[in-house]
């Protein structure tokens, strides 16, 4: 989802009232509000890409492995992910090049 598309979708806040019944649909109405607010700021302030760290480091002896770093990034739905703790990846491949390397949400 881009920004244009997260801009069309109209913001729908839930105003707490006395008496207001908290059911599925009201619950997840609130927090769709939420959720689309949340994209929309990553997206418009931060765009889609790594905010911090996720670095990646060959693995100690060097060989075929590497690791990812912990760290936070944004995808292009503007959703956040984050990546607690190292990773390590066996690389398996054939022929010396360049390896692209995809975290998705």
């Amino acid at each position: 989802m881009s920004l244009a598309d997260v801009l069309k979708r109209p913001l729908r806040r839930l105003v707490p009232h006395e008496g207001l019944v908290i059911d599925v649909p009201t619950w997840n109405a609130a927090h769709d509000y939420h959720s689309y607010h949340q994209r929309l700021h990553a997206l418009a302030m931060h765009s889609p890409g790594v905010i911090t760290g996720l670095e990646v480091v060959a693995w100690e002896p060097p060989g075929n492995s590497i690791v990812i770093n912990p760290g936070i990034a944004v995808d292009a739905e503007g959703r956040t992910i984050i990546m607690g703790e190292p990773q390590r990846f066996q690389l398996r491949t054939g022929e010396p090049g360049t390896v692209y390397l995809t975290v998705q949400y």
